[in-house]
């Protein structure tokens, strides 16, 4: 019988820059002040991936002021005019971003049932999965272990690509969360028909509360 304990777990993250697309800003982005559920999860998973098990994200703690500014970069993407497409120019994208960030995070993991796994994972993925049965336990070990080591299985952004991480380790006593308090109506929070492995885009809303520089997710 599969196991459906959940194994907390936690880290810490800094970053010059970070950028949480609010879909609602229309064609100039504009980052939402604190990590969507998909983006903290996401981190998590850069740290350390497994296929046979659900990452939650429950909360997350800002633990500096929330600053923005205007940052503008060239892009090629398919977005562009036609003119421009044509001629291969690119075009100018401009942003509302975060800076100087630093946040405390906080989740689960637990068991996946195999079956929702077939098609998602190589054939040698599921010969290991078959010699093990608790994948949760041993992700939240491997996970604090990675922590401690500095490794990671992707380098983490901070919602983007462009936003590397200047640092991401264990839970520091040195930093708390600073006093936020702000209502976010309609915040992203899942992305895909399904938590995991989902295989259509079915964006989820919810209205939110960042309470004395906390966001506890829904």
């Amino acid at each position: 019988m599969i196991s459906q304990t959940k194994y907390p777990i936690s880290m810490e993250i800094e970053g010059r820059t970070a950028m949480f697309a609010n879909p609602a800003a229309g064609s100039d982005g504009c980052s939402y002040p604190a990590p969507t559920k998909s983006a903290v999860k996401g981190i998590f998973e850069q740290v350390f991936f497994c296929p046979f098990v659900r990452v939650v994200p429950t909360r997350v703690e800002i633990c500096k002021p929330v600053k923005t500014m205007f940052a503008s970069f060239s892009s090629h993407s398919s977005s562009r005019k036609h003119e421009l497409v044509k001629k291969d120019n690119a075009c100018i994208i401009r942003e509302t971003v975060l800076f100087d960030v630093c946040y405390k995070m906080y989740g689960y993991v637990q068991n996946l049932d195999p079956k929702n796994v077939v098609g998602h994972a190589s054939e040698k993925a599921m010969a290991f999965e078959r010699q093990y049965t608790n994948h949760a336990h041993s992700y939240a070990c491997q996970f604090e272990r990675r922590l401690r080591r500095g490794q990671c299985f992707r380098i983490p952004v901070l919602g983007r690509s462009e936003c590397i991480c200047d640092w991401f380790g264990p839970l520091r006593d040195s930093t708390k969360p600073y006093p936020v308090h702000v209502a976010i109506p309609s915040m992203l929070i899942e992305c895909f028909s399904e938590e995991v492995h989902g295989s259509r885009v079915e964006p989820k809303f919810a209205d939110v509360q960042i309470t004395e520089g906390v966001l506890e997710y829904v």
